[in-house]
């Protein structure tokens, strides 16, 4: 607003605020504005189903009739909460943020007691913090990080090995 511009607050703070205000806006404004749940078939593959999947099963018309309502067009991002309000309702946020604890409750149980433990907590926490602006459940580049530490720590219960040392440098590592 031109409030905010005038009040001597460095611009670079406003383009900050812009960024890390405009999704909770455009939830807000999603919320303001829907009638109820729209496409939940839609909704269940798109917000439950990994990218990768789900791109095959539904086009990119109906996944852009189910986008949040925005407030302003350049400003595209509504947490990972706005697109299931519109396709479920209010059960969609509800739905997803279980769905969320369920599967890295599960996954932090499956790997904490792992060497890989600490570091696949620290990408779970950073995944949780990134649900503020998209869906980091459903996308391609969270899950490969998620899978290749989840098959790190069943590799490491199996005790198989992936690279050997040669015989004398592996009496020296023992050591």
């Amino acid at each position: 607003s031109d409030r905010f511009t005038g009040s001597g607050i460095p611009k670079n703070f406003f383009w900050f605020y812009l960024y890390a205000s405009s999704p909770l806006a455009n939830l807000q404004n999603t919320a303001n504005n829907i009638s109820g749940a729209g496409f939940p078939a839609i909704g269940l593959v798109v917000d439950f189903l990994p990218d990768f999947i789900s791109k095959r099963l539904v086009t990119e018309q109906q996944v852009e009739m189910v986008w949040p309502i925005l407030i302003t067009p350049q400003l595209t991002v509504a947490t990972a909460y706005g697109r299931p309000l519109v396709t479920l309702g209010w059960w969609g946020p509800y739905l997803l943020h279980l769905y969320f604890l369920g599967i890295y409750s599960f996954l932090v149980r499956y790997v904490r007691r792992s060497r890989y433990g600490g570091a696949l907590v620290a990408v779970f926490c950073a995944q949780g913090c990134l649900m503020f602006f998209d869906n980091m459940v459903v996308f391609s580049g969270a899950i490969g990080q998620v899978l290749v530490g989840v098959v790190l720590v069943f590799l490491e219960r199996k005790r198989i090995t992936i690279f050997r040392l040669p015989g004398r440098l592996a009496k020296q590592g023992a050591a």
